[in-house]
């Protein structure tokens, strides 16, 4: 259900990023899409969460800590994916990214912290 579909955060909202997952067939939403441009990460998480969609980031310092929380009380999400901005052009940041939607389930993505 969720494969294939993904919700780029602030970090992650580059025009080539979103151009070249959607060329690979990713149906992506934005942040800036979706108005939440200048959100906190929480309400980026949750918004995710409505959405069905992992939400993608390059912000680990964040992210990671908030999965660790969000697991301590029981609350889940649809996956955490974190990049590293200075390994990755967009087209091969969308490369990878098209290759694990294609590996995964929603349910293996589900609560799930991964790093790319």
């Amino acid at each position: 259900l969720v494969s294939g579909r993904l919700y780029l955060d602030e970090d992650s909202c580059a025009l080539r990023l979103i151009s070249a997952l959607r060329a690979l067939g990713i149906d992506v939403l934005s942040a800036d899409e979706a108005g939440n441009r200048w959100v906190s990460d929480t309400v980026q998480l949750e918004f995710a969460v409505g959405q069905d969609r992992p939400i993608v980031t390059a912000n680990y310092k964040d992210f990671a800590p908030l999965h660790t929380a969000w697991g301590r009380i029981g609350r889940e999400h649809a996956g955490i994916i974190i990049w590293t901005q200075s390994r990755y052009s967009p087209e091969t940041l969308a490369g990878t990214l098209a290759e694990l939607c294609a590996s995964r389930t929603g349910a293996q993505f589900r609560n799930a912290l991964v790093w790319v």
